[in-house]
This record gives C-alpha cells, sequence and structure tokens, in this order.
C-alpha cells in the first residue's frame, strides 16, 4: 500500500499548481520508491517528444518519456454530444514511469541480477528469466516498427508476456496507491486503465480466436526470423477482423 503524501501532487489542482521543473521531480520521487521496492537503483528520465507515452531504453538504461506528459491536466466538453472528455497527463505519467520501471526490472533479472524478484526463486526464477529473454529477443511493437518485423497487432503487442505482467503490477500499484485512490478523477482514470484491457482480450478473443495466447505467442517467435512470413499470417488475420466489421456493420443495417 502506497501512502506517501507527495502522491496527491498527481490530483488535478496540485499538478496544475506545479512548475515542469517540480513535476519531473515529482516523477523522479515515484522512480527512488519504485526503486526502493524493487531492489534496484534508479536511473535518469529524459523527457522528448516521442510517439506514445514512454519506453525504457536498455542500451542507455534510462527512461524516455513524452514531454507532452508534464502539461496540465485538462478538462473539456465536446460540444455537439456534449460529452465531458478528460487529459489526465499527470496519471499517464504516473502509470507511465512504473510501468517502464517494471521493464528495468525484467532487463536486471535477463542479465542475472539476484536481487530483483527475490520472491522467484530456483526451478521458477529460471523459466520466468527464460522467458523474458525469449520475449525480449523477439519484442512486438504495436503496428508496423522500424526494425524490419513488420505489422502487428495491438493485442500482439499488449499480450506479450514482458507487457501483460508489467501491466497487471502497474495496475495493482495504482489501484493500492492509498494517497491518490479516493480522488474521483483518479477513479476515472483507473476504470480506463481496467475497460482498455478488457477490449484488448476481447479483440484477440474475436480475431485469433480461443487459442489467442498460443497463437500470438507462435506469431512472435515466427517474426524473430522470418518476419516477411509473420507480417502475412498478420495480415490474413486483419482480414478476418476486417470481415468481422464488416458483417456487423451490415447486421447493424438490417435491423
Amino acid at each position: 500500500m502506497e501512502n506517501s503524501a507527495e502522491y496527491k501532487y498527481f490530483t488535478t489542482d496540485k499538478w496544475n499548481n506545479l512548475t515542469i521543473e517540480q513535476r519531473k521531480q515529482l516523477l523522479m520521487f515515484v522512480e527512488n520508491r519504485q526503486a526502493i521496492k524493487q531492489n534496484r537503483c534508479p536511473i535518469p528520465i529524459q523527457f522528448q517528444k516521442i510517439d506514445g507515452f514512454g519506453s525504457y531504453s536498455r542500451n542507455s538504461q534510462i527512461y524516455v518519456l513524452n514531454e507532452d506528459l508534464l502539461k496540465n491536466n485538462i478538462k473539456s466538453t465536446d460540444y455537439l454530444t456534449g460529452k465531458t472528455e478528460y487529459e489526465f497527463n499527470s496519471f499517464e505519467a504516473l502509470d507511465t514511469i512504473i510501468h517502464e520501471g517494471y521493464h528495468r526490472e525484467q532487463h536486471l533479472l535477463a542479465m542475472g541480477d539476484q536481487r530483483v524478484m527475490p520472491h522467484l526463486t530456483g526451478y521458477r526464477r529460471v523459466k520466468y528469466r527464460e522467458k523474458v529473454c525469449e520475449n525480449f529477443l523477439n519484442y512486438s511493437t504495436p503496428n508496423y516498427n522500424l526494425k524490419g518485423r513488420g505489422l502487428t497487432s495491438f493485442p500482439e503487442y499488449y499480450l506479450q508476456p514482458l507487457e501483460i505482467s508489467v501491466v497487471m503490477n502497474t495496475t495493482s500499484d495504482l489501484i493500492f496507491n492509498d494517497a491518490l485512490y479516493h480522488d474521483k478523477e483518479y477513479q476515472f482514470f483507473l476504470n480506463e486503465k481496467i475497460d482498455e484491457e478488457k477490449k484488448v482480450r476481447i479483440e484477440a478473443l474475436r480475431v485469433y480466436g480461443p487459442n489467442y495466447e498460443r497463437i500470438l505467442s507462435e506469431l512472435r517467435e515466427i517474426r524473430g526470423v522470418r518476419p516477411y512470413q509473420a507480417s502475412q499470417i498478420e495480415h490474413r488475420y486483419r482480414d478476418i477482423e476486417r470481415k468481422y466489421e464488416l458483417d456487423n456493420r451490415q447486421s447493424l443495417r438490417r435491423r
């Protein structure tokens, strides 16, 4: 249970009154807390204009976060629909630095650091380390990536072992943050995160079938050695999804 008072500065009224430098220091505070929890040393955070929220660089051993996450939280109304829309940059920044910190922990495990994940011992530690190393070698990024491994779906990215364990750990940390949990906007943000995970699993089930975990694992393995073949397979699954969506639209028009 995390109840440090500093976390309350992620709420909108406090975050929006911090300077950019104070927001950077707050995120470094979180990294320091997570590093203590994970039996590792903290590493630097850089802020750049990038696609996505952030990443962990195994080569440089730093975090790179999108500088847009340092902006104010924004609440606006869509005048056509009347729907309230939110940009919770503070909560996304918190989610991102915790998420990437767990990737740092995985990388240290892969490098043989015995201090991290002390709960994993013996055979369980060996097998999990093998799975982490394999996934680092055959890592899937969403959509087309510049490493030449071709088209990948969001479920393939989201449900690979490296990501799904990190998402589960991060969500747990966010839920058990007692300093923030009773904030209504934070609860709204959390519910959206949990719904997102459910939607990904539903999409994977719809497109890849009931054995989607095995199929996605095989796709990752193929992509590592035969990227063109993996892209052809992925295109076939995308055709299934497009056909499903077309049939669904036609069904709705007939009602």
